[in-house]
């Protein structure tokens, strides 16, 4: 959860740099904008062991209809745990989706440099004059 606020800034980043780099040459923004990138990457990965690192704290006891409090189900608490509770039990395919979806990007990157490649080298005649 903690990339998509890291990546969202990066993001605003990123957008700015393209918009005030505009005149400059294409070789610095392309160094600006790797160097966001690995920013990123560093980012999740020390985020990552932050908090695989952290003390988890064991779930609270929430109402129940009866306790005090009428509505326990309009609680933050409760709709956290919740949403907890759904990632921890589908995590295998939350994460087998992510992966897939990566794999399918990464094919198509490929796909899309092998075929750029393949414009820089086939040879062309060039344009009669009109």
């Amino acid at each position: 959860m903690h990339s998509l606020w890291q990546g969202a800034i990066l993001t605003v980043l990123a957008g700015l740099v393209l918009l005030f780099m505009r005149r400059s040459t294409a070789a610095m923004r392309y160094a600006l904008l790797c160097t966001l990138f690995f920013l990123f990457v560093g980012g999740v990965c020390v985020t990552f062991l932050l908090q695989w690192n952290a003390d988890i704290e064991p779930p609270q006891k929430y109402l129940v209809a009866g306790e005090t409090g009428s509505f326990p189900y309009l609680s933050i608490d409760h709709w956290q745990t919740g949403v907890v509770s759904f990632l921890n039990q589908n995590a295998l395919w939350i994460v087998l989706v992510w992966i897939l979806i990566l794999f399918f990007q990464s094919g198509r990157m490929v796909r899309e440099i092998a075929y750029i490649r393949r414009l820089q080298n086939r040879r062309t005649p060039e344009a009669d004059g009109f």
